[in-house]
Order: C-alpha cells, then structure tokens, then sequence
C-alpha cells in the first residue's frame, strides 16, 4: 500500500474494526500497516483509548508486536490495561526486549490493575528476565510481594501463574527446560491467537441471553421500516449478538457503561478501574453503589469511592438512614494505605463521636502524622534485622529496650518480653528481668509474676527437651545403623548356609555313588586274588571314611549355621523394637519419654563436688511439695553441687544476704541456699515465689 503512512488514527481504527481476532486477520492488518511508524501506532492507540474502544487497542498492540514496533514504555504501560485481553500485549512487550522489564514489574506492583494483569505482567517480566539472562532479583521481590498481598493471596485465578512463576525461578533448572514445561509465553503470533476466527463464548462460561429477538432472515425488521430483516438491521445486530451478556436484551458494553439496568452488584466487582470510572453513580441503585466504593477502594480509587458512598447518603432518608459505618470503612482503608491527606479530608465528613473504634483512628493519625520518632524506630529494628553486628556487646534492638523502659514502662515491658524471647546470648536474663520488674513498679503492679519469667522458664524446658529430642534422634540412628548392619549379616550368613547346604548334597550324593561302586567291586574281587582284592577294599574304605569324615563336618557347621541364623534373628527383632520405642520426629517434644539412659545420667562435674547439707526448714517442707516440685528440687541441688553450668541461668545471688542464693525451680517455687565455693553448700528451704520477700526480710 502505497500510502500506508498517510493513514489518519480514524481511518486506522476503521480498518481495525473489519477485522477479527485471529492470527490471519491480523497479519492482513499487519501487512496494511507495515509503512506505519512508532508515532502513527501510538496517535492510533491513543483515540482508540479515548474511545474506549478495547478490541482495537488489543488489535493494534498485535500488529504492533507483529512488526517489531518499539512503542513508548508509558504508552504500552497504559494500553495494558485498555486492551480488551491481557495476552494481546504480550508481543508488544517482547518486541521492547530488556526494556519491557521495568514497565512491566510496575504493572505488576499497580493496585489500580486487577489481580489476573497483575500476575500476568510480573509472568511476561519473569519470560523476558530469563530469556536475556539479566538479574533476577527485582522480578524475585515483586513476587514475594504479591505471594503475601492478601488481594492477590486469596485470588483463585493466582494458583496457576505462581505455580508457572515459581517454576522458572526454581534453582538448578536450565532456561530451555522452564520455558518448556511453563504456559506458552507467545512469541508469535499463532502463539497468542488461533490461527482462523472462531465464535466467541459469550459472559466466560454463564448462561447467555439474546441481545436481540430472534427473526428470520426474510422476516420484516424489528425496527418497524417494513424491509427485510435481511437488508435492514441485520447486519448490525450480528455485531450486537457478538457481545452478548447474561441479560436478555442487554450487550455486555451496554451493561458496563450502565450496571443499573439489572439488580445484580455482582457484576461490579468484575469490573476494571477504567470502566468504573465511566458509570454514572445516578444509574445504580443502593447495592450497586455500595459494591462500587468497595471495588474503588480495591484499587485505592478514593476519590471515586468517596463519590460513590456521597450519591448513596444523597438518597438516604429516615425510612432508609444512611450507615456512617461505610465512611468509617473507607477511612481504615486509607489509612492502612497511608494516604494521610486523604484521609483528613475524610475526617471533615465524620464526626469523631460517630466512630466506632475513635483510639484505634486516633493512633493511625498520630502514626502518619508524627512520623520522625518511629522513623527512628524503624532504623532501629531495621537494622537489627539487616545483618548482625560484628564483634559489639550491644544490639540496636538491646539499645532500644534500655531507652524506651525507663520512660515508657508499659511499652519498654511488652518489648522486654519480645527481647527475652530471642535468646540471644547478648541479652542479659537477669538484668533484663530487673528492669522489667522495676518498670512493674512503677505501673503500681506487683514485680514479680510477669510474663517474662514464665517465658524464660519455656525455653529452658524448650532447651532441655531439644537436648533429649537430639539425644533421641541419635540414639535412633545409631539403632538404625545397627540393625543394617545385622541385616547385612544375617543375608551373609545365609548364603554361606545355602552353599553348605548344596555342597553337602554334593557330597552325600559322592557318597552314595562311592558305596555303590564298592558293591559292585566286591563282587569282582570276589573272583580276584586275595592280596588285589584286601588292597583295593582297603582303599576304598579310606575314600568312604573321608567322605563320611566330611559329610559329618558339614552337618556339624550347617547346625552351627542355623544356631547364628536363630541368634541372629532375634537380634533383629530386638532392634525392631527398640527403633520403634524411639519417638519420631515429627512427634511433640513434650511428649517423648526420656531413654533409659537420660534417667540415670549426671552432669560432668566441674571442680570439687561438694555434699549438700540439708536444712530441717527444707526437709519439712520438701515433703509438703508436689511430687514433681520435690522431684525438680532435687535435681536442680544435685546439678548445683556438681557445678553445672546450665543451673546458673536459674540462680541468682541475693542482694541482702551474703553467700545466700535463690534458684527458679518451676514458675511458682524458690530454692534458698547458702554455697562457700569450695567450702560447704547447705540446702536451707523451699518456698512459694510469693513468700520470697518475706523470708529475706526474716533472714537479713
């Protein structure tokens, strides 16, 4: 075509409406539009957005893609969503190469998309990463983003394209065996399109109704102009048939430009943020209005919503009051998203006694308003998560806990239960503990008692019963190991058996020939001479003799055999036991017994061991105690007396009294001893955690 470049946007957007959306047509068009450059695609593009026109930006994406046209990252950006499929951009893309990348990773991350354009464009981008073997990484992190985006979580169209996503991205996989086993990413045009023009299945699986009457070809026109239907409106309702909708009498454009034409608010929430903008809040009704500030607020459309939720109170009365509830739900939204002008200019709309939850909005406020001080904060801990600090005493998270508790007990409280919980080994227990029970007091709380405390008693008993679990864990692998190898020998020893047992029948069958053979040789000798015949019989006596010496043997070591065999299984059946006794796992640790051994051992000790002495206070009221109280006591001395290391995160000095300590023993008990290193160690009670304080003051 000679004046292909003279074409006008109209006159292409003409061209592009004659035609259908298969690989034939569009190379037709392509073939057209083959003189048009970059401008022309993009001046054609641009009217057919301003119309609203969503076939022709899908077709002119795909003769633009078909040509190898490099159009504006932004303009292909905005065309992805005009277009009626999301799959008809995907050769525009690829034409772009690596530049395609950074369009389409904002795209994926654009809350004004739906959840299906966003998955699709973050597969395109993922495509073209591997394709050009580029950094990953940026792909990597929008896809941890959207696999935690709870509007992209629970969307039952995601599962396939994570799956097809994670897929290229899994490690040690070559490129040609991703791009073989994910969907096809459409490098050609009989990739995206079928190849000839096929009717369209109408509203994606719903029950379709007639957009038109049904009238025969030679029937007079609906319209009333007395033609044939034929020659008159025919031609025009095949097009109207073509966008056909759920709805008799009603075409799927028809419906998105105006949804109140049927009572259903379903509909909306199909809808993209484009085609929300074009309705007209007068043409729906209460249930559509609601639905359409709720799929506004899905794209962060505040504006729109807000508009949305004003035509519905307009229409409110006394019969039908309006809930200010709805305004309140908008506020939260734009407030978890932060838009803090936004949601001030919402504010105006509600009077703070008509909110529900006013000291949950009025943190929101303060947070978005007073952001220099918990910027602060969020260095902090960013830090503390970034890397650890490399040879320092302190963390940034231990820094905070010190600043914040001595002027903001409550808050410095809830953080030092947090800082306890990490078990770092910087963190000091006891003075941690301190602080917190200070930080009680001065809240008018009882020090003792808090949270921390039985937090740290959890992960001591969360230690001691991973120890046992690891214990366990080897136990079994060494009964494992044990039984292969008694596996392994009794197989040996049965092949061995089975060839003794075959050379013995070797044998006996020697044997029985043999003695064959001397009768019929005594009956020859009978007739030889007497010193042949006394040679002969002599000789042969020695053969049977042999043969019967190892046919004996043999019968002896295939006994032998069996003996070990027998041995041997009842090994094996000891084993099966004991590896059954051995817990999994996957098993709770709370509820695996301690092995045989666990029960008798002691710690190794450490220096002189000395003998504890025994109070009558703590002999008297040790058999007052619970059994397993009583029983943790007792441990916990032998522990101390043999200098284990692990009792002093139990024990603690007491301030008042020289040489005296008290030891945690369980959540509500205290152990109080008098310990000289080296010297002497003398048990003087057990006492409830409340009577603490009073036995200090009655002993200081």
């Amino acid at each position: 075509m000679n004046n292909a470049d003279a074409l006008g946007a109209k006159e292409i957007l003409l061209r592009v409406e004659g035609a259908n959306d298969c690989a034939s047509d569009i190379r037709r068009l392509a073939h057209d539009f083959e003189r048009l450059d970059e401008a022309a695609f993009g001046a054609a593009l641009e009217e057919a957005m301003a119309r609203g026109d969503q076939k022709a930006v899908g077709r002119l994406l795909l003769c633009a893609g078909h040509l190898g046209r490099k159009l504006a990252p932004g303009l292909l950006a905005r065309c992805f969503d005009a277009c009626e499929q999301a799959y008809q951009s995907t050769l525009a893309f690829r034409a772009l190469g690596v530049e395609a990348i950074g369009p389409l990773l904002m795209l994926a991350e654009d809350v004004e998309q739906v959840v299906q354009r966003r998955l699709f464009a973050l597969y395109l981008a993922t495509r073209i990463v591997l394709e050009y073997e580029v950094d990953p990484h940026p792909a990597k992190k929008v896809l941890w983003k959207l696999e935690y985006c709870e509007k992209v979580r629970y969307d039952p169209a995601a599962g396939p394209f994570f799956s097809a996503i994670l897929l290229l991205f899994s490690e040690g996989e070559r490129l040609q065996d991703g791009l073989s086993c994910a969907p096809e990413f459409g490098r050609t045009l009989a990739d995206v399109l079928p190849e000839h023009w096929q009717r369209r299945v109408a509203a994606h699986g719903a029950p379709v109704r007639r957009a038109v009457a049904k009238l025969g070809r030679n029937e007079a026109c609906h319209c009333g102009s007395g033609n044939k239907y034929k020659k008159c409106c025919f031609d025009q309702d095949q097009k109207l048939r073509s966008d056909a909708s759920e709805f008799e009498g009603i075409t799927r454009s028809s419906l998105i430009e105006n949804p109140g034409q049927v009572d259903d608010y379903r509909l909306i929430y199909r809808m993209r943020l484009f085609e929300l903008k074009r309705i007209d809040p007068a043409n729906l009704n209460a249930i559509q209005l609601i639905a359409a500030s709720r799929r506004a607020q899905e794209f962060r459309a505040w504006e729109l919503a807000m508009r949305m939720l004003k035509a519905l109170e307009a229409r409110s009365d006394q019969a039908d009051p309006f809930d200010v509830g709805h305004y309140e739900d908008l506020l939260f939204e734009v407030l978890r998203c932060g838009d803090l002008a936004f949601a001030r200019k919402l504010g105006e709309e509600i009077s703070e006694q008509e909110l529900y939850d006013r000291r949950g909005f009025a943190l929101q406020f303060a947070l978005l308003e007073n952001t220099g001080p918990f910027e602060m904060l969020e260095g902090y801990c960013r830090q503390a998560l970034s890397a650890d600090e490399e040879g320092g005493v302190g963390t940034p998270l231990q820094d905070l806990f010190f600043a914040i508790i001595e002027h903001y007990p409550a808050l410095g409280i809830v953080m030092g239960r947090a800082l306890l919980a990490t078990d770092q080994p910087f963190i000091d227990e006891g003075i941690g503990l301190d602080l917190i029970r200070r930080a009680r007091t001065q809240l008018d709380l009882e020090p003792w008692g808090d949270v921390a405390e039985s937090l740290l008693d959890w992960i001591e008993d969360r230690e001691r019963f991973r120890a046992r679990e690891r214990k366990e864990s080897e136990q079994a692998e060494r009964v494992k190991e044990q039984l292969r190898l008694t596996r392994k020998e009794l197989d040996r020893k049965r092949h061995e058996l089975q060839d003794q047992e075959h050379e013995a029948a070797r044998l006996g069958q020697e044997l029985a020939q043999a003695e064959k053979a001397h009768r019929d040789q005594d009956q020859e000798a009978r007739q030889a001479a007497p010193a042949e015949a006394r040679q002969s019989a002599e000789e042969r006596e020695e053969v049977l003799a042999r043969l019967r010496a190892q046919v004996g043997n043999l019968k002896a070591e295939i006994g032998e055999q069996q003996r070990e065999r027998r041995r041997l299984r009842t090994e094996l059946a000891e084993e099966r036991k004991r590896i059954s006794a051995v817990p999994e796992g996957n098993a709770p640790i709370a509820d695996a017994k301690p092995m045989p051994e666990d029960e008798g051992e002691s710690p190794r000790p450490i220096g002189k061991i000395l003998i504890p002495e025994y109070a009558s206070a703590f002999t008297k009221h040790c058999t007052d105690l619970p059994p397993q109280v009583a029983a943790d006591a007792l441990q916990a001395i032998g522990d101390f007396a043999a200098h284990d290391a692990g009792i002093w995160r139990k024990t603690k000095p007491l301030e008042r009294l020289r040489d005296h300590y008290r030891m945690r023993i369980g959540i509500d008990y205290r152990l109080l001893l008098r310990w000289k290193a080296g010297e002497s160690l003398r048990i003087l009670d057990i006492i409830p955690r409340a009577d603490l304080e009073a036995w200090i003051k009655r002993h200081g």
